[in-house]
């Protein structure tokens, strides 16, 4: 890692910052060049110890003609005084072998705290299919009686599971997602109408204003190991009395249990992406690895009820003032409105 960031910043054209860390870090330079976790090279919290290799459990899929790679899914309002709400899938396949027709899709919604199903609807659907072999589905099912999802302390966390069947002649294949119903709110209006400059910054869950009494979480190991138990760390949460944890834009992204823990416990999630303290790289090669993992991410995630907002970063904004640049007034709207 060490020195494929040195080398991509010696065959980039200008100088990325930082070029320097603190001494008393002992870290690594060149964080910038590669997408990994920016902390593993050294902040003024932890060492440098760079970890590579596989360290996420590995899947291995074979003997399907058909499977489902990848499921967004997305919830929204339809009408808030009728309570009802449309639950949006977007189910990308890989078809090895050529379908003679769609399939047939069931869409399954089933409340995790009773076990009661929402709705179990089956139906035919056309696909639009990418290349020869990926198939994208886009999925809509109106649904009502829902049970809203609430943070802690404001009411219960009603967790749903969505579940989507893909039946052929041969073969059925699933995939499924954990969800919750509950609107958010970044509420932002001023304080004063005399005095422009106050607004607030307050987070509105279910039309329902929440306080919000946070705490900043780093990597829980620097080997990107699961070391650290998440029920332990859950219940240092609750005794610290906090309701929402910053995913910090320097560390990584977390796993499916840390969320599902989440969404459990009604701890609310302030996930940011993984920049930090830093100027990046704009060529075309970069960005577009940039947009794929953000893509990527969000479509893993955002079906989590405790996720209340995507940040863009750490403190880049403050990394770019420390360099001394300037910039012209119509890309800091740009950078505030982005």
């Amino acid at each position: 890692g060490v020195t494929e960031g040195k080398d991509k910043a010696q065959m980039y054209p200008h100088l990325v910052p930082p070029i320097e860390y603190p001494s008393v870090q002992h870290g690594e330079k060149f964080r910038n060049f590669l997408r990994k976790s920016p902390a593993s090279f050294s902040w003024d919290w932890g060492p440098a110890f760079i970890p590579s290799g596989i360290w996420k459990p590995v899947t291995l899929i074979y003997n399907q003609d058909l499977y489902v790679e990848e499921m967004g899914l997305r919830t929204r309002v339809i009408d808030s005084e009728e309570g009802v709400w449309s639950v949006e899938a977007d189910v990308k396949c890989i078809s090895l072998v050529k379908l003679r027709k769609n399939p047939e899709v069931r869409f399954d919604i089933r409340h995790l705290n009773d076990g009661s199903h929402l709705s179990n609807k089956t139906f035919s659907v056309s696909f639009s299919k990418d290349t020869e072999d990926v198939i994208t589905l886009k999925l809509c099912l109106n649904v009502t009686g829902v049970q809203l999802w609430f943070p802690k302390h404001l009411g219960r966390q009603s967790i749903y599971e969505v579940t989507v069947y893909l039946c052929t002649v041969s073969q059925c294949v699933s995939a499924s997602r954990e969800f919750g119903f509950r609107t958010v709110k970044l509420d932002q209006q001023q304080l004063n109408p005399m005095d422009m400059g106050q607004k607030k910054f307050e987070f509105v869950i279910n039309d329902r204003p929440v306080y919000i009494k946070g705490a900043n979480l780093v990597p829980l190991s620097v080997f990107g190991s699961p070391s650290f138990n998440l029920t332990t760390l859950f219940n240092l949460v609750e005794y610290a009395g906090i309701n929402t944890l910053r995913v910090w834009g320097g560390g990584v992204y977390q796993s499916e249990q840390f969320y599902r823990e989440a969404n459990r416990r009604g701890i609310m999630i302030w996930q940011e992406f993984m920049f930090a303290c830093s100027l990046y790289p704009a060529d075309q090669r970069f960005l577009t690895n940039v947009r794929e993992e953000v893509v990527e991410q969000t479509q893993r995630i955002n079906n989590h009820p405790s996720i209340i907002l995507f940040s863009g970063n750490n403190e880049n904004k403050q990394g770019l003032r420390r360099t001394g640049t300037t910039l012209p007034l119509t890309k800091h709207c740009t950078y505030r409105s982005t």
